[in-house]
């Protein structure tokens, strides 16, 4: 009985004494960071500061890693490629993100977006600080992205050869031409491009496979890289009907037109989560998730039937104070770009039943 109550003293100490979060991290797929590259040179005080700012992620373990290092050992190797642009009050960082698989060297996931640093009057004599603060906040929304990426637990549902179809649809925020990832026991053994999709489903063709490996029932898709949306040329679309019409013909013309360029511009801010008329019990609380491929876009704020809650900087989720009025809400999502404009999302509406 001694013997047995000291083997269960000591284990108790050895879990009070080694953290929760060091079991919970030998489970995260490890990432071999190779550096920040500004101008195609490394920026050492950079690289220093990736690891420390993805340590919040649930899902990725980054670490800094040498020429000498042997890449096996990592999920995924990763590299940042950096652009300052010294504005008159802040300074702004475009930042693309590059996540290579270890064994076969393949692209995985390609993100960019921008950031901007704290705004600064008078002159600046280093504009290190500056810049050093847009890249943290640049890096931070990666992380969040990454996380809302892995976490999404999409699948394969039908595949045949070069063929697949997933439960990755619109409501996702893809667009035709987008680019995933299919892992298998977080192996990364081909990639697709959107050819067709739905609100809830979509249908692509194998770019690339790992060996004989083809994509299969159950297994996980996650988005690469979305292409922006493709531009309206209001001018373009209009010179051939101009030339073919006149007079009062003109002004219908134009109408037509404009309708068909709104109707074929891609909406720049997709929401995704909570699904439209979806419903919740009073007290709940309640995350709402969105996304955006305009990297114009600083920030944004949620709208809940009437009510304004300012997100962060390129935040793309916020969770609400609990619902408590058994009703009907709508919301949408504004999003505010750095040269005053803004652009809004759909809108969706939820319900708080009893």
């Amino acid at each position: 009985m001694r013997r047995f109550l000291s083997i269960l003293i000591i284990t108790f100490l050895i879990f009070e004494l080694y953290p929760l979060n060091a079991f919970s991290q030998q489970k995260k797929l490890k990432i071999g960071v190779v550096g920040v590259f500004v101008d195609e040179k490394e920026d050492t005080s950079l690289t220093s500061v990736v690891s420390p700012i993805f340590s919040t992620s649930d899902f990725f373990s980054w670490e800094r890693i040498g020429r000498d290092t042997p890449t096996s050992l990592y999920w995924g190797i990763a590299s940042f490629d950096v652009r300052f642009k010294h504005n008159t009050s802040n300074v702004s960082a475009s930042v693309k993100l590059l996540i290579k698989d270890a064994k076969t060297n393949t692209d995985m996931f390609i993100l960019e977006t921008n950031a901007l640093s704290s705004p600064f009057t008078g002159t600046v004599l280093d504009w290190k600080p500056l810049e050093k603060e847009a890249f943290i906040n640049a890096i931070a929304t990666f992380s969040k992205r990454l996380d809302e990426i892995w976490k999404s637990n999409t699948a394969i549902i039908y595949a045949e050869g070069n063929i697949f179809e997933s439960d990755l649809g619109k409501d996702m925020g893809i667009v035709e031409g987008t680019i995933v990832s299919i892992f298998r026991d977080n192996n990364l053994i081909a990639k697709g491009k959107i050819t067709s999709l739905s609100q809830k489903t979509c249908r692509g063709d194998i770019i690339y496979k790992a060996e004989s490996e083809y994509p299969r029932l159950g297994d996980i898709v996650r988005i690469a890289y979305i292409p922006p949306s493709p531009e309206v040329s209001f001018i373009n679309q209009a010179t051939p009907i101009l030339n073919a019409i006149a007079g009062i013909a003109i002004l219908a013309g134009l109408v037509t037109l404009y309708n068909i360029a709104k109707a074929n511009m891609a909406t720049l801010i997709r929401l995704k989560f909570p699904e439209n008329n979806a419903t919740y019990k009073p007290g709940d609380t309640i995350t709402f998730m969105w996304f955006t491929n305009d990297t114009s876009i600083k920030s944004f704020a949620l709208v809940i039937s009437g009510s304004i809650f300012v997100t962060n900087n390129n935040s793309y989720n916020y969770t609400a104070p609990s619902v408590s009025s058994e009703t009907t809400y709508i919301w949408k999502v504004i999003g505010y770009r750095e040269d005053g404009t803004s652009v809004e999302s759909e809108t969706r509406t939820f319900k708080v039943v009893p």
